[in-house]
């Protein structure tokens, strides 16, 4: 009966908040003993800050729990690298071999957590170390959108790309209300299809307002997916699979007009800044766009952070955790909360109660 007990309050292991619960436990139990294990996990983050972790267990334990214990520092990774970058991470320990569990986590990460340390790094690749990390503090993201008195009096074109097609908003005139639109994915499949669109809309656009596009008139362009501080695509994940090119495809277009002509922002950073600029809104702000993915945006008074702010947070390892074929990695958040999702669990509960539901 009391191992029943046991087992019923023991923390599922499988998912974020399980493997938290579950080290935390191992921590208290290992508190009054003097034979102490520890890891302290330490993650350069893109702003130059250290982000620190630090595990506590018996020394005794260490040994039982090793793969676990890797797969959590690995979540804690994934965390950190996704939400606020990770260009280098250190592993100090005490009773345990920092190298062993380096050469774990790499292979954890590799094989568990999809393009985690691809998108955290911006595609620059992780450095790992045993030796404690410095504080390296960097400049501030430049604003993705300029501050404007009154928005309605700019002109000028602007495309927002999503996974299931591509939206546009041009302005001719000040004051004029915007011409909006959008194009299905599948209409723009073949190779240069999505590039000529934007080139024609663009050339439409210059004509219109009688200006060439350039530095001080630039087009911006939102993508799905990572953007370096300064304005390199890293993965456009919900295309990865389906419109592999698209990247390529863009910058090649970019390269076509003068420096700082056309600019790449990430689609929940443009609305995310805009919003807390017409609401002049202060402090922390956390924004979320729900589409084919699930956007964010983390600001502080205004000012976007500068990691990747990307929402494949891996929230489960259960064998059903649903798999994001554009990331690689099964179990994370934009998985579970994506209109794909929403639309099938609504079906589900409907199916389940004798709804009936249409799309």
């Amino acid at each position: 009966m009391l191992q029943a007990q046991l087992a019923a309050a023991a923390p599922n292991t499988e998912t974020i908040y399980g493997k938290h619960a579950y080290f935390t436990q191992l921590q208290k139990e290992a508190e009054k003993s003097p034979k102490k294990a520890s890891i302290e996990l330490q993650v350069l983050e893109a702003d130059g800050r250290i982000g620190s972790e630090i595990v506590i267990l018996h020394a005794d334990k260490v040994s039982e729990n090793m793969d676990l214990l890797v797969d959590y520092l690995a979540t804690l990774v994934n965390v950190r690298g996704l939400m606020n970058g990770a260009t280098k991470v250190a592993v100090l320990t005490k009773e345990i071999d920092a190298k062993d569990v380096i050469t774990r986590l790499q292979q954890c990460l590799k094989s568990n957590y999809g393009n985690t340390e691809f998108v955290m790094s911006f595609g620059e690749g992780t450095q790992f170390t045993t030796e404690p990390l410095k504080a390296e503090l960097q400049a501030e993201r430049a604003a993705p959108i300029p501050v404007a008195v009154d928005y309605n009096q700019g002109v000028g074109v602007g495309f927002d790309l999503g996974g299931q097609g591509i939206k546009w908003a041009q302005r001719a005139q000040p004051g004029q209300k915007p011409g909006t639109g959008r194009v299905k994915m599948d209409d723009l499949m073949h190779s240069g299809a999505l590039a000529n669109f934007i080139r024609e809309k663009i050339q439409e656009t210059e004509s219109a307002i009688g200006q060439k596009i350039d530095a001080a008139h630039p087009v911006i362009i939102t993508i799905p997916g990572p953007i370096t501080p300064d304005g390199r695509i890293v993965l456009i994940t919900n295309l990865e699979k389906t419109r592999p090119c698209t990247a390529k495809e863009l910058e090649a277009l970019q390269a076509e007009y003068s420096k700082g002509a056309i600019l790449f922002q990430n689609d929940a950073n443009v609305p995310g800044h805009f919003y807390t600029i017409e609401q002049n809104i202060q402090g922390n702000v956390i924004f979320n766009t729900l589409g084919t993915g699930l956007g964010l945006a983390i600001l502080k008074d205004q000012k976007l952070g500068l990691g990747p702010m990307e929402a494949h947070i891996r929230l489960t390892s259960a064998a059903d955790a649903v798999l994001h074929e554009g990331f690689g990695m099964n179990g994370d958040l934009e998985s579970y909360a994506n209109t794909a999702f929403v639309e099938h669990r609504t079906a589900q509960l409907c199916e389940q109660n004798s709804v009936v539901w249409t799309r």
